[in-house]
């Protein structure tokens, strides 16, 4: 049994899990592809806007990447998910929130998380209202630290139990990985 703050779920549930997080959510993979390439080409304006309406598309709310461009200049766009890679690059996803919630307009740290999510699913789950309401971590910068806290031992537990994670090559559970698992498993995603 692994924890997520108040919330629990059983080890032999999370292939099952983030199986069905997958098929809600097809587009996972392509967006990690287009971060590390983003990533790779030093985050030019033109393709860093259009991740900002694939991200915000992704997550069910396309009109926030329309009021995040509206209250941005396209550079500060380019400026914050520059800083954000700094920081994950540096293993700091807490300081790559710090800057993509520079940005105006979008929603701290929900949305915020999920273009961490997806520069770093290494080291970076989403942090929404759902996974706050669930887990009893308050939806803040401390409580998306003991989330990614939460979801590192949740890592460890299921790699030492000889759990794999079914969406992976190499069967390693990502911190975004257990995030997505225990929100499939919170939300009831349809096999």
């Amino acid at each position: 049994m692994v924890n997520l703050g108040t919330y629990e779920l059983a080890d032999h549930l999370f292939p099952d899990c983030i199986r069905k997080h997958r098929l809600e959510y097809p587009d996972t993979d392509l967006l990690e592809v287009i971060a590390a390439q983003l990533a790779a080409t030093a985050f030019p304006q033109g393709a860093s806007l259009r991740f900002l309406r694939q991200v915000c598309r992704w997550g069910g709310y396309y009109g926030i990447a329309a009021r995040v461009q509206q209250n941005n200049q396209p550079g500060a766009i380019c400026q914050a998910l520059t800083g954000a890679w700094q920081m994950i690059s540096q293993s700091d996803p807490m300081g790559a929130l710090e800057q993509i919630n520079a940005l105006h307009g979008l929603s701290r740290p929900s949305f915020a998380s999920k273009f961490i999510r997806f520069l770093s699913p290494h080291q970076a789950p989403i942090f929404d209202r759902i996974i706050s309401e669930q887990t009893g971590f308050s939806l803040t910068a401390a409580g998306y630290g003991l989330l990614i806290k939460a979801c590192q031992h949740a890592a460890e537990h299921l790699a030492a139990a000889g759990i794999g994670n079914p969406v992976r090559p190499d069967g390693a559970w990502y911190i975004a990985d257990i995030e997505a698992a225990f929100y499939a498993d919170m939300g009831n995603l349809e096999a």
